[in-house]
């Protein structure tokens, strides 16, 4: 018994340590599998980070292909349709395949489930309708014992490549049909042409945008695209070198360069990624600006930072010159209205600490638009440089000129002695004036120009830049009323006068829009014959407070805002449409008379306004009489003879208004071709007691006449001076003697009575 428990108890302790020494090895094996598993994980995630930083689609699905595991970003940017179709649906990349490349696709794909490893080429077509050409390859992942567990493929766009086989092959079988006997010569253009499609081949499946690696801080990888961003030609020239050996000392921001390298790879590192801007500089030194992207890429223990580098220097250059245009002239380069007003500031500021004067000047060229309309715009735009240049030339340095806009330009005298201020600027003005007056050359033609200036001085006339431009800008319109060549200091009553012009142009532009313009119209009676033969037409203004406005009080300015054009247009439809109801009502033949205004004919659309009032009214282009001035007719002789011929033409008669006021002359009224010359009232009302005023009546008068032009004269108020003018051979009158400037309803009253007062005499 005893020696059969021994036995026994021998026996229990080998299987105890049978048992044991199973147990260990199935712990060791555990502990082995723990970490393959690891290592499979982190094999799975270097795996991961490279497909999703190529180029190429890598895709990963079960047996039977019916399910993907896993797809690569680069499917959305190749097929351009969404992974979530894809992972929904297998056969989803399937459906963009071309319909003639389908049959041999699932041909390999039936291989491919059989096991067999497969590559093919095919065509897709986009959601845009486009087609690329992919190439694709496939292979099966099998355990350990040899059952295939997995397919794996990778598709890469192979569109650029097949164009360039394509054009080779094409160029390969034309040169087959030309050499064919020169096989030798054959062999070594294959062997080029290979060298050159490979070559192509490589650029093709090169990143576009610059990459480069770091390893520490060199660099020990790049693309292609980062050695042209360079300008390295080879990559010898860019592996192991440092950030900095491509950079200035200093970055921006003041910082070294090589300190800054450093941290941004270091912050890289512990943020898990890095965006900054780079200051670099070209192989051949050309300075620039990068958008640097840095990614650290962590694989087999060891760290590596990705940069993406994206080249800002072009942008930049944009942006800053947008940054300049925004506060500078384009023509000339002066600082503009923003800009000159900053500064403007910032000089106040600093006469007010040194207790120095301080002047505002505004400039403006004088007749700068007939240069314009005599030549052309670009002998103009010349021409406003020449004079910036001028004007930076004749003042002290720290005296910057700049330009407002238009012709009109802004300069700041600064520390200015106070006791002296006025002669200073005097002395300024005179110089500047002297300095614009000397001739300009412009290619092969001689300019002669001349200037206002409008002063304002501070703190007299204001202390801050507000107050200093608006008062400078009133001087210089006081300057403009002076003429040519003129220069005004700001007095307080020119303000009073602007506040007046700012207030009339603001309540005037609502006159039309309110119903506040009307006509009232003075009858043009024949002295011949006793007889109305028209109207002239003259604007009122029912002005809101103030009652019936004359003409006098708000034209100018009218014409000063521009507000004169549509007023005008009005007055040419209004008085239009009132004439041919007269006609309708009993009075053909009467003759309105609607005056022109000089900023009508500048303004380009004079001739459609008066085509469109008569279209629109119906009335005979007869009955309609414009008046221009002299003065408006000498400013632009070519293009104002063809307009009235154009208007004579049509049947239009034209008037000369206040002739005798102007610059008459004999040849142009010939070339005008004018119905009449209206004398003005200056020398008709002391026509009788003023024999020089008569002596000019009779010679205008005898001049029409020898030209064959009719005379009115306005402004005749006795009978004596109606009979004297009728002696004088005057053809027609208006004035107070018959009527006042009637409204149209009135008018039409006084006409009867007129005829009545006729018929019984």
């Amino acid at each position: 018994m005893p020696s059969s428990s021994l036995t026994d108890d021998g026996l229990v302790w080998q299987v105890a340590l049978v048992a044991l020494l199973m147990l260990a090895i199935m712990l060791l094996r555990n502990r082995r599998l723990s970490v393959t598993r690891a290592a499979l994980a982190e094999r799975e995630q270097q795996l991961r980070l490279i497909t999703e930083h190529i180029e190429d689609f890598f895709w990963l699905s079960d047996t039977d292909i019916s399910r993907i595991l896993y797809a690569s970003p680069a499917y959305e940017r190749i097929w351009q349709r969404p992974m979530t179709e894809l992972y929904a649906r297998a056969e989803a990349f399937l459906e963009a395949v071309h319909p003639d490349d389908c049959p041999a696709l699932l041909e390999a794909l039936a291989g491919h489930r059989r096991g067999e490893p497969y590559e093919h080429e095919y065509r897709i077509r986009r959601p845009d309708g486009s087609l690329r050409w992919i190439w694709d390859r496939g292979f099966p992942i099998r355990d350990a014992d040899g059952v295939v567990r997995r397919y794996a493929g990778l598709a890469r766009d192979i569109t650029e490549r097949r164009a360039l086989e394509d054009a080779l092959r094409s160029l390969n079988s034309e040169l087959e049909r030309k050499v064919d006997a020169r096989t030798a010569e054959m062999q070594a253009a294959n062997a080029a042409l290979r060298e050159s499609e490979e070559r192509f081949r490589r650029l093709f499946e090169d990143a576009r945008q610059a990459m480069v690696l770091f390893k520490g801080r060199r660099v020990t990888g790049a693309n292609r695209a980062a050695l042209e961003l360079l300008r390295l030609s080879r990559m010898e020239q860019l592996l192991g070198r440092v950030p900095e050996d491509f950079s200035p000392p200093l970055q921006p921001d003041g910082r070294a360069s090589a300190d800054k390298a450093s941290e941004m790879l270091r912050l890289a590192c512990e943020q898990g990624r890095y965006d900054l801007e780079w200051a670099f500089l070209r192989a051949d030194g050309e300075p620039g600006v990068l958008q640097v992207m840095l990614t650290p890429m962590r694989q087999n223990g060891r760290t590596e930072v990705h940069a993406v580098l994206v080249d800002l220097t072009e942008r930049k250059q944009a942006q800053e010159r947008v940054d300049y245009l925004a506060y500078h002239d384009a023509l000339t380069g002066l600082p503009n209205r923003v800009l000159g007003r900053d500064r403007l500031e910032r000089d106040i500021h600093a006469a007010r600490r040194h207790h120095a004067g301080l002047a505002v000047l505004f400039l403006d060229l004088d007749q700068f638009k007939y240069f314009n309309d005599s030549y052309d715009h670009q002998l103009g735009d010349t021409l406003l440089r020449r004079v910036a240049e001028r004007l930076a030339a004749h003042l002290r340095g720290a005296d910057a000129p700049c330009r407002l806009g238009g012709d009109e330009f802004m300069l700041v005298l600064a520390d200015l002695e106070t006791e002296r201020a006025v002669a200073e600027v005097t002395d300024t003005c005179e110089r500047i004036l002297a300095s614009l007056s000397e001739t300009f050359i412009v290619g092969e033609t001689q300019l002669f120009v001349s200037c206002c200036i409008g002063i304002a001085l501070c703190p007299d006339d204001g202390d801050d830049a507000e107050t200093l431009m608006s008062n400078a800008d009133a001087a210089l319109a006081e300057a403009k009323k002076a003429g040519q060549g003129s220069y005004r200091f700001y007095e307080p009553q020119m303000n009073r006068e602007l506040r007046r012009f700012v207030e009339t142009r603001d309540t005037l532009r609502l006159a039309l829009p309110r119903e506040e313009l009307v006509l009232h119209y003075q009858p043009q009676i024949e002295l011949g014959a006793g007889r109305v033969v028209g109207v002239e037409a003259l604007l009122r203004w029912n002005r809101p407070g103030h009652g019936l406005v004359m003409p006098g009080d708000f034209i100018p300015v009218a014409e000063g805002s521009g507000l004169i054009v549509p007023m005008g247009r009005w007055v040419l439809n209004e008085a239009c449409r009132q004439a041919a109801a007269w006609h309708a009502g009993g009075r053909p033949g009467l003759v309105v008379a609607v005056n022109l205004s000089a900023v009508q004919f500048g303004q380009g659309s004079l001739e459609q306004d008066v085509d469109a009032a008569l279209a629109s009214s119906g009335l005979d282009p007869a009955c309609l009489e414009l008046e221009l001035t002299e003065s408006m007719l000498l400013r632009d002789e070519p293009g104002i003879l063809d307009l009235v011929r154009r208007w004579r033409t049509r049947g239009i008669q034209v008037s000369i208004d206040d002739f005798g006021t102007g610059y008459s002359s004999l040849a142009y009224l010939k070339r005008l071709q004018v119905n009449k010359l209206k004398i003005d009232r200056s020398f008709i009302v002391d026509m009788a007691g003023n024999q020089e005023d008569r002596a000019i009546v009779q010679a205008i008068i005898e001049m029409a006449r020898t030209l064959r032009l009719k005379t009115i004269a306005e402004g005749v108020e006795d009978a004596t001076l109606a009979s004297q003018l009728r002696f004088m051979g005057c053809d027609e009158v208006q004035g107070y003697l018959y009527s006042r400037p009637l409204p149209a309803s009135e008018l039409a009253t006084w006409l009867r009575q007129f005829d009545d007062r006729s018929r019984s005499r």
